[in-house]
């Protein structure tokens, strides 16, 4: 059983291989991670409590940075490694812009959520750490063994200055920086502007009996969740009449995209818009559509290794990543929905959206699968 410690006030609770990008050619001495709190310059900002949250009526940037000298101990450090689930484009685009602002490699691995909880741990289970940031949408592993993670507020981040109780979790172990939403991707060429999907029900039209390309939902948990989701807000009926349009199973969301852009399916789900980003760029003949019948949203979750190899380099990332700055950028690339109020590029919170759930029991799972009229995963 996979476990999950996430609840959000007024909502409703509801890829494979691995990828090393940005290693750094330089050379990386750990060190102890520099102490000293962020120095709060905004007169009006309250500390976290224990719930990791603090109230914060407006921010400036100069707030929410880390002092000089956790700076000069992570460049001292010479790099961070970060572990990450994350779509490829957003991975770049925060190793390169960290790189450029505090001149500090970024190595990333990217790797699906089940592969990167199965490496972190056996690596910590060895007291062999690599990674000194892991992100997730699957927030198993934090809750499960909070103590291998930092606790997290805003003296030791100041990027969480804003961010309320309800965007940590897993005894304020980890916290969601975003709200990612899912979509529909599909082909320009095989579906006509007229005819494509607007709504989740519209996957249940004849003309997309056996053109739909459906990501895993039957091992990874980001996929899981949106079958839930579309459970929860559509019911079960839902499920089993989308399994009668006859959708065939992709290893991953990045894969059943590709394939898509190649014309070899008319349609991809679940999925999230930067899915389609890179392939758009290349001239693809690929589209998105984000279905507000509700809207479907799945969090994600960002956590600082205890026993970061290079500490203050994992903090000073953690902070870039989760600060407005990024998170702007992050909107740009993917559609989001900011846990913070007044992020340029991102999304509002939608009305009553459904947000996936962090993780489910096997039993859970295979009543979904089976409801789907989908095989048992191997």
């Amino acid at each position: 059983m996979r476990m999950t410690g996430r609840a959000r006030a007024a909502v409703l609770l509801a890829a494979s291989s691995l990828v090393l990008v940005g290693c750094s050619s330089g050379n990386s001495s750990s060190g102890s991670p520099d102490t000293t709190s962020a120095t709060n310059t905004t007169a009006s900002t309250t500390s976290s409590s224990d719930s990791g949250a603090s109230t914060v009526p407006s921010e400036s940037a100069s707030s929410m940075e880390l002092p000089q000298s956790v700076i000069d101990a992570a460049k001292k450090e010479g790099k961070v490694v970060y572990y990450s689930s994350e779509v490829k484009n957003i991975n770049d685009a925060a190793a390169a812009e960290f790189e450029k602002k505090y001149g500090i490699k970024v190595e990333v691995l990217k790797a699906a959520n089940p592969e990167l909880q199965s490496r972190y741990s056996s690596e910590k289970q060895a007291n062999q750490v690599v990674a000194d940031v892991l992100r997730l949408t699957d927030d198993a592993i934090f809750a499960q063994n909070p103590d291998w993670f930092v606790k997290l507020d805003s003296s030791y981040l100041p990027a969480l200055q804003g961010f309320t109780a309800t965007d940590f979790a897993d005894q304020d172990r980890s916290v969601s920086s975003q709200f990612n939403a899912y979509s529909i991707n599909y082909n320009t060429d095989l579906v006509k502007s007229g005819d494509a999907p607007k709504t989740w029900d519209d996957l249940l039209k004849p003309a997309f009996t056996g053109k739909i390309a459906l990501a895993d939902t039957r091992t990874d948990i980001t996929w899981v969740g949106w079958a839930d989701a579309m459970q929860t807000a559509k019911g079960a009926d839902w499920l089993k009449k989308f399994g009668e349009q006859k959708p065939t199973i992709i290893d991953t969301a990045t894969d059943a995209a590709q394939q898509v852009a190649a014309g070899s399916y008319a349609l991809a789900v679940p999925q999230f818009p930067a899915h389609i980003t890179p392939l758009k760029a290349k001239g693809a003949p690929v589209a998105t559509v984000v279905p507000t019948d509700p809207a479907l949203l799945k969090p994600d979750h960002i956590a600082v290794s205890q026993d970061a190899p290079h500490p203050n380099a994992a903090r000073l990332f953690a902070n870039f990543r989760l600060s407005r700055e990024f998170l702007s950028t992050a909107c740009g690339l993917n559609v989001l929905v900011s846990p913070v109020d007044g992020v340029s590029g991102c999304e509002e919170m939608p009305a009553n959206p459904v947000i996936a759930k962090g993780a489910f029991t096997d039993q859970e799972e295979a009543t979904m699968a089976s409801e789907m009229g989908l095989p048992p995963a191997k």
